[in-house]
């Protein structure tokens, strides 16, 4: 709770800070943040109930997958597993890169030098935070399995990515203005797994 309140008031600082923005630069963020609110409370709720179905079995990958538990029975099959499922993430990157490649060669951005880059900034914005994310979750992805059983597996592994494409998709279409709920779907996902992984390893010398 400390923490949001101390992330509010720096981002009110940040907004009321005159020396530092102009009236049409705070004005402008401003108008961001109560766009993006709305799209936080949705990408939260989203979250939340996705979270439920999955932990209550509502939804079970399990089902629909070739894989069981007695093919998860040591490490290599493990990292396989979670290796196979990230094909949804890097074929993202790949996509992402195409996206660049054919806004650059559709415009006098041909040139990089031309000083048209502006043509493709969102389309070289999307791909940055594709890779970041992507890099984020396949190596929070690796360590979450040293911790979780077989079972459990099957059930998270497919979530995670699920959610990672699905917040990617967004994150594009939604972009600049709308990337909100995308980042949010993307991300979160990521920070849980990661400070699990945190929590895990601390109590490896913590009793």
């Amino acid at each position: 709770m400390i923490y949001f309140i101390e992330i509010k008031s720096l981002l009110w600082n940040s907004l009321t800070d005159k020396s530092k923005y102009s009236k049409e630069e705070r004005q402008m963020m401003r108008d961001y943040m109560s766009g993006a609110r709305p799209l936080m409370t949705v990408a939260v709720l989203f979250l939340s109930i996705f979270t439920y179905l999955v932990i209550n079995n509502t939804i079970d990958f399990r089902k629909y997958s070739k894989t069981s538990a007695k093919d998860l029975s040591d490490f290599p099959s493990k990292v396989k597993y979670v290796l196979q499922h990230l094909t949804l993430g890097i074929t993202w990157i790949l996509l992402s890169m195409y996206f660049v490649i054919f806004k650059r060669v559709s415009s006098p951005a041909m040139d990089p030098m031309s000083g048209y880059e502006r043509v493709t900034e969102a389309a070289k914005n999307n791909l940055t935070n594709s890779c970041e994310q992507f890099l984020m979750t396949a190596v929070s992805q690796l360590i979450l399995i040293t911790h979780l059983d077989a079972i459990t597996i099957l059930q998270v592994i497919p979530a995670l990515n699920l959610l990672f494409i699905f917040g990617r998709i967004t994150f594009w279409l939604g972009y600049p203005k709308y990337r909100t709920f995308g980042f949010m779907v993307t991300n979160f996902p990521i920070a849980a797994t990661i400070i699990y992984n945190l929590y895990t390893f601390v109590k490896l010398y913590i009793k």
